[in-house]
């Protein structure tokens, strides 16, 4: 009888294991959600900020030029070129910023960039691509 006993005492602690695992295992997907999250507006915020400060020059030259037009002010043609030139140049160059943001910041970006590029370096010289699709790429290197 005490061995009875002893087993269904065994079977209640591995229950209570159980059941412990699994309120623990949604609590950690739950911060790892979170932290992706977080991430990704940390991202957001960098991506939409950078755009917005490499805007703002070109948003000067439109209305530097339209008051200059209307003669409220006098701004020689080579400065407004020159002023126009370079804020489209800064402009241009926010787009190519978001690479290097979403790099710095995006641990999940960073990660994926490597397999890719990794992934396409260390293919023998005369292996074959044809087995790698956007859809290889898109499911994160796993290969259905």
């Amino acid at each position: 009888m005490t061995g009875t006993g002893h087993g269904s005492s065994t079977t209640a602690a591995s229950a209570a294991g159980e059941r412990h695992h699994q309120t623990s295992q949604p609590s950690a997907r739950k911060t790892h959600a979170e932290d992706r999250n977080l991430q990704l507006t940390i991202i957001l915020i960098l991506v939409s900020s950078s755009y917005v400060l490499a805007y703002i020059p070109v948003l000067l030259h439109f209305v530097m030029s339209k008051i200059q037009l209307w003669g409220l002010i006098y701004v020689s043609r080579s400065t407004l070129t020159i002023v126009g030139n370079y804020s489209k140049a800064l402009y241009v160059a926010g787009f190519a910023i978001n690479f290097f943001l979403y790099t710095v910041s995006g641990r999940v970006f960073r990660d994926q960039l490597r397999k890719i590029v990794c992934g396409c370096c260390s293919r023998p010289s005369g292996g074959s691509h044809a087995g790698m699709t956007m859809n290889t790429v898109v499911t994160h290197g796993r290969i259905d």
